[in-house]
């Protein structure tokens, strides 16, 4: 293999392999990837929105505790009519109060209380001065003492100061103080009360709830206020926080209208770690495409001998076989194979028609004895009369045609309504035959039928016709004498104009009594035939010629003795072992021109009749039987073969023909000769390159079809279907 040179088509399919597979794969990696992390992240999103709702809920309901423990403070102590400088021992029972509060509620780090009027504040420890208090215990980082003075003489409703240092003596510690009112029985307010929470207390629950995630958590008041952030360093960074590598979950408290905002990173250590499996699932990947693209060149390398070899076989083929690559080679090939195969299946169908024209053109000379004869001989060309009477219309057409055959089909197809019509062409230019066959009740709607069908050809085409139409006859050997009425009605077109249907019948009204027909000679004709005796022949022959000189007959007149002499003896010559020369035919008297021409016809039949042997010794029947077999089987193959032409060769009838056969073989010569078709035909399917076209055509079959439904008539099978059973 390693001689073997690849042309650009090699490479061009390994690399478009290699792409198939490594699109997907990257694909799949990458979309597998990229969903797992997205449905993570989403996961983690949801779980810290749940989290984050329960903070929300934890702080809303710490600070409704403050609003319990005030609401307590003004139910046990008793705030009424007290004042600190009257009663300082009462006032300790205060201090001692919030001392409790502070301790049972760890939310709580410290506690104060202010009444108004008062110049002292209570301490959950000690008292103080109001002045002491805001000044030196408790200084505020960012709360100007005044205005925490302010709040505590005006305020009516709860105020919470953002997280801030709060300087207290001998420690420094970050609070969030919120402010609640004291209210007295009549909702007037007594006091203030401050919690001073620890930032850190706060910050321990975030970290319980939510520093698994690494999130950083802001709360705002309803004001947007920010009241605390869980780490420092963000306070002043929160806006940079929204753009960059975090996701947000947002709480907003329906109880304190509070916005917690919790911001956490995409960044998740977890996610680190499926990025690193993806990571590596990339490189393995990658090494096994390497592996596959490896494999794959390699299965190309052993596929592609069979590519080459089917270039070398096409190049072959051609006169000019140097292409530029395998795929050039066997394209040039199939166009050319396609031209020849058009051009052969146009000379197919062009002799198919030629045959079918042939057939056509022996029922119109009289060569086949009955209908059933014909339709024998035509089975595989689509042809058939159903039935028995038949006449023929001679149709001239005035104007100018491209294409003849769609004329005349369509001139079929406007007398399919109730009856069968097949046409040929004559040498003459611009004339159609069609011999048509229908049942002897629908002879009364043929002149309208054909008026119909000139109106209609006048309305499609813009173009005039002209009908000769002979007598309606039993029996395809009339048809021949039907013609040549139809020829004859056609020249009388010279007296009743064109454009007009001439009925062969309406010329004869009046003529028969002046032009009696000589049945006595036929009769004394008919009986020395039978009797094979020459003298009576020339005697009977020669009555006829001169009952036609001396009546002085016209041309159609002599025209139609002459053809019941000719059909006369081909009737009866099958049984007595007559034969004429070719020279001696129906066709022959269509040309006659004059009744002279007529005569001299006659004159030459009477003298081959005249030239019979008496008697003609019977060949041996076992010789002429092999003869036909071997005739059959030397002819049947071909497309043109007819059983009409068989008995043509042994100069027999063929009805004469088949019974013969069937007595020597107990066969019909149809099946005989279709039963050969089928066994060449088995043999032939056993070639898988030959396709059924060109199988149906060697066996004798123009149109495939045909050949497929008589192979499964004979099979129980279609020609495919065998065809892969015998693989």
């Amino acid at each position: 293999m390693s001689g073997i040179k690849f042309d650009k088509l090699f490479f061009k399919f390994l690399l478009s392999y290699l792409l198939v597979l490594l699109i997907p794969v990257l694909l799949i990696n990458g979309l597998f990837g990229y969903r797992f992390i997205q449905a993570y992240q989403k996961e983690i999103q949801a779980q810290v929105d749940v989290d984050l709702m329960h903070f929300g809920d934890t702080i809303d309901s710490e600070m409704q505790t403050l609003a319990r423990t005030v609401d307590q403070m003004h139910l046990l102590m008793d705030f009424n009519g007290f004042h600190f400088t009257d009663n300082p021992l009462e006032g300790r029972r205060y201090v001692n109060n919030l001392s409790i509060y502070c301790t049972t509620n760890p939310f709580i780090r410290e506690m104060a209380l202010y009444l108004r009027n008062e110049d002292y504040m209570f301490i959950d420890q000690s008292t103080c001065k109001v002045e002491l208090f805001l000044g030196q215990l408790y200084r505020f980082e960012n709360t100007d003492p005044d205005r925490l003075m302010d709040q505590l003489v005006h305020g009516e409703r709860r105020m919470v100061l953002p997280a801030q240092m709060v300087k207290t003596p001998g420690k420094d510690i970050e609070y969030i103080t919120v402010l609640e009112p004291l209210y007295t029985d009549y909702q007037t307010i007594k006091g203030t009360c401050i919690f001073f929470i620890e930032a850190d207390t706060i910050r321990n629950r975030i970290h319980n709830q939510l520093g698994k995630y690494g999130a950083v958590l802001c709360i705002r008041d309803r004001d947007g206020r920010l009241l605390f952030a869980s780490d420092k360093e963000f306070e002043d960074q929160e806006g940079i926080l929204e753009n960059s590598q975090y996701f947000t979950s947002v709480h907003v408290s329906d109880q304190t209208g509070w916005t917690y905002v919790a911001y956490v990173p995409q960044d998740q250590h977890f996610l680190q770690k499926i990025n690193a499996i993806n990571r590596e699932l990339l490189f393995i990947t990658i090494f096994v495409l390497i592996l596959a693209g490896v494999l794959i060149s390699v299965l190309m390398r052993m596929n592609y001998s069979p590519i080459r070899r089917l270039g070398e076989k096409a190049s072959s083929l051609l006169n000019n076989p140097k292409q530029k690559g395998e795929l050039e080679t066997i394209s040039t090939t199939l166009d050319f194979l396609s031209d020849q195969n058009q051009y052969l299946s146009n000379k197919l169908q062009n002799s198919a028609a030629a045959i079918k024209s042939n057939r056509i053109h022996k029922l119109l000379t009289g060569h086949y004895m009955s209908r059933e004869d014909f339709n024998l001989d035509v089975q595989d060309l689509n042809m058939k009369y159903e039935n028995d009477w038949f006449f023929v219309a001679v149709v001239q057409i005035h104007g100018k045609i491209e294409e003849y055959d769609a004329f005349a089909l369509r001139l079929q197809e406007l007398l399919s309504g109730f009856m069968e019509s097949f046409y040929t062409f004559t040498p003459e230019p611009d004339k159609i035959i069609l011999i048509n066959g229908l049942k002897k009740e629908e002879s009364k709607r043929v002149e309208k039928a054909l008026d119909q069908m000139r109106i209609s050809v006048k309305e499609e085409y813009h173009l005039e016709l002209t009908l000769g139409v002979g007598k309606i006859y039993s029996g395809t050997l009339s048809i021949p004498r039907s013609y040549l009425e139809a020829r004859s009605a056609l020249d009388y077109r010279f007296v009743k104009g064109n454009g007009n249907t001439i009925l062969y019948k309406d010329l004869l009204v009046g003529d028969n009594a002046a032009f009696p027909y000589p049945k006595r000679q036929f009769e004394q004709l008919k009986e020395a035939i039978s009797q094979s005796d020459q003298n009576m022949i020339h005697v009977s022959v020669s009555s006829l010629i001169d009952y036609i000189q001396k009546k002085n007959l016209p041309l159609f007149v002599a025209k139609g003795i002459c053809f019941d002499i000719l059909s006369l003896f081909i009737e009866i010559s099958a049984s007595f072992h007559y034969t004429l020369s070719d020279t001696v035919d129906l066709s022959g008297l269509m040309q006659l021109d004059t009744v002279d021409d007529v005569i001299r016809l006659i004159q030459q039949l009477n003298t081959e009749l005249a030239s019979q042997p008496v008697s003609q010794p019977k060949q041996d029947s076992d010789r002429l039987l092999e003869e036909i077999i071997v005739y059959i089987r030397e002819n049947c193959l071909r497309c043109d073969f007819s059983i009409q032409e068989t008995a043509e060769h042994f100069n027999m009838l063929l009805p004469n023909l088949s019974q013969f056969f069937k007595e020597k073989t107990g066969q019909n010569i149809l099946d005989y000769s279709t039963d050969f078709r089928m066994e060449k035909a088995k043999k032939l399917l056993a070639d898988h390159k030959l396709t059924l076209k060109d199988i149906s055509q060697q066996v004798g079959y123009y149109n495939v079809s045909s050949f497929i439904r008589r192979f499964k008539q004979l099979n129980g099978i279609t020609p495919g279907d065998y065809r892969k059973l015998r693989r």
